[in-house]
C-alpha cells in the first residue's frame, strides 16, 4: 500500500494527535508499506522534506490558523500530489471538517482513491462540531462523503451516530502507544538515578500533569488542587507540568501561561511546582514519576494518558464522558474526581500517601495498555481496514 496522511502538525510543531500517528505509521512502514505525511509548514525555518522512521514528510505552506489558510493548504497539497506523482492507494485525512475537506474529497473521488477521516478531538474534530458555526451549512454537505471514518474513542463514535453518519462507514479504533519506549524502568535504582539526573533534590512523590499548559487542559485546576495538597494536607512531593509553555508553531495562549506562573508565586508554591516545557525525552519524566493528575476539559482520547499508563503510573482524573472510561475504571487503574479542587486534592492525597496502592494501580494500568492499546493490535486493525477499502474500490 501507498498511504498519504494529511496531518495538521508535525515536529517541530506539536499536537496531541501527532505522536500516535507517528507510532502507528512507523509500524505500518515496518510492515512494508509506503507512507507519506503531508503537513502544513508553519515556519520557513522548517525543512521542506524530511524522513522519520521510514515515513516521508513533506511540509507545505501555509500553517493552519484560519479558514483561508486551510483552503490554501488543501489546494497546495493536491498540487504536490499531482506534481510529484505520488499516486497514493489511500488518503487519510486527520484534520477532517476543515475548509480543505471539499478539496480532498473532490481529488479522491476524481482519482478513485478511498478517503478516510480520522477523528481526534471532541468539540472541533468531529461531525457535530463541524455543523456548528458560520461554515456549518457548507460543511454539512460534505460530512457524509468520506469513504470511512475512524473514531479513536467511544465519545467520537457517539458523535458520528448523533450526526447521522452511515453506521457502515465509521468504527472505533483506539490510539496506540509504543509500549517499548513508554515502559517503567527495570529497577527502582535505575528510576532513582534518572530522577537525580532530571529532577535533583526533588522529594517524592512526583505528581505529573502531562500536556501543554493551556486552558483546555485546565492547568489552573491542577494548580488549585495542589495548593490544597500543600496547605490542608501538608504532604511532601512536587507537581510537574510536563508539556509546552509556549508556541512551537501552533496557536498558544500566552496570557493564560503567565497567569499560571503568577499564581504559583501567589500561592507560595514555587518550591513544589516545576514546569518542564517541551521535552524530547518526555518518556523519562513519566518513568520517574509516581502518579498522574489529568483534569482536561475535553479530548478525543488523550495520548499522554496512554503513555503514562504504559509507564505504569496510576491516575487521578476528572471524568470526560465516554473517553476516560475507555481507559480508566474508578478504583482500578486510578481514581475519578469531580471538578472541585477539594475533591481532586482528596483523591490525590489518597494515592500520595499509599505506596502499595500506587504500585497495584500502576501495574493494572500497564496491563490495560498492553491488552487494548499496544501498537501491534491497533496496527493490525488499521492495516486490515485500509486493505479492505482499497480492495472494495478496485471492485467498483
Amino acid at each position: 500500500m501507498k498511504i498519504a496522511v494529511i496531518i495538521g502538525r508535525y515536529p517541530p510543531v506539536f499536537g496531541g494527535a501527532t505522536p500516535t500517528l507517528i507510532t502507528l505509521f512507523s509500524e505500518i512502514v515496518k510492515r512494508g508499506h509506503d507512507v507519506i505525511f503531508l503537513t502544513p509548514m508553519y515556519s520557513s525555518d522548517h525543512s521542506k522534506y524530511d524522513t522519520h522512521n521510514g515515513i516521508k514528510v513533506i511540509r507545505i505552506p501555509p500553517g493552519l490558523n484560519n479558514g483561508l489558510s486551510e483552503l490554501r493548504f488543501g489546494f497546495r497539497t493536491i498540487l504536490y500530489l499531482i506534481k510529484f506523482k505520488l499516486n497514493p492507494d489511500i488518503i487519510i485525512d486527520s484534520i477532517p471538517y476543515a475548509m480543505s475537506m471539499p478539496i480532498f474529497q473532490s481529488f479522491a473521488k476524481f482519482n478513485k482513491i478511498p478517503l478516510v477521516a480520522r477523528l481526534t478531538q471532541i468539540g472541533s474534530n468531529e461531525p457535530l462540531a463541524a455543523k456548528r458555526g458560520k461554515t456549518g451549512i457548507i460543511k454539512s454537505f460534505f460530512i457524509n462523503n468520506y469513504d470511512f471514518t475512524v473514531c479513536i474513542s467511544t465519545a467520537l463514535e457517539k458523535q458520528c451516530r448523533l450526526a447521522g453518519l452511515n453506521s457502515n462507514k465509521y468504527s472505533k479504533i483506539y490510539n496506540c502507544v509504543d509500549t517499548k519506549k513508554f515502559s517503567p524502568f527495570e529497577s527502582k535504582d535505575e528510576a532513582d538515578k534518572k530522577k537525580m539526573d532530571l529532577l535533583p533534590e526533588v522529594r517524592r512523590p512526583i505528581v505529573i500533569v502531562p500536556g501543554s499548559v493551556i486552558p483546555r487542559k485546565r492547568s489552573h485546576l491542577a494548580l488549585a488542587a495542589w495548593k490544597i495538597i500543600k496547605k490542608k494536607y501538608k504532604l511532601d512531593g512536587v507537581l510537574v507540568f510536563a508539556g509546552p509553555l509556549k508556541s512551537y508553531g501552533q496557536q498558544f495562549n500566552n496570557d493564560y501561561v503567565s497567569n499560571i506562573l503568577n499564581n504559583v508565586q501567589k500561592y507560595g508554591l514555587q518550591n513544589s511546582v516545576i514546569f518542564t516545557d517541551h521535552k524530547e525525552n518526555i518518556d523519562e519524566y513519566y518513568k520517574i514519576s509516581d502518579l498522574v493528575l489529568f483534569v482536561s476539559e475535553r479530548e478525543g482520547l488523550p495520548n499522554v494518558l496512554l503513555e503514562c499508563m504504559s509507564c505504569g503510573l496510576p491516575i487521578v482524573c476528572t471524568k470526560i464522558d465516554n473517553i476516560t472510561s475507555d481507559l480508566i475504571q474508578d478504583g482500578t487503574e486510578g481514581l475519578y474526581a469531580t471538578d472541585d479542587p477539594n475533591d481532586i486534592a482528596k483523591k490525590l492525597s489518597i494515592l500520595m500517601k499509599d505506596d502499595k496502592l500506587r504500585l497495584k494501580m500502576g501495574t493494572l494500568c500497564k496491563d490495560r495498555i498492553n491488552k487494548k492499546f499496544n501498537v501491534n493490535r491497533i496496527t493490525n486493525k488499521i492495516e486490515a481496514l485500509f486493505s479492505n477499502l482499497i480492495k472494495n474500490y478496485k471492485v467498483k
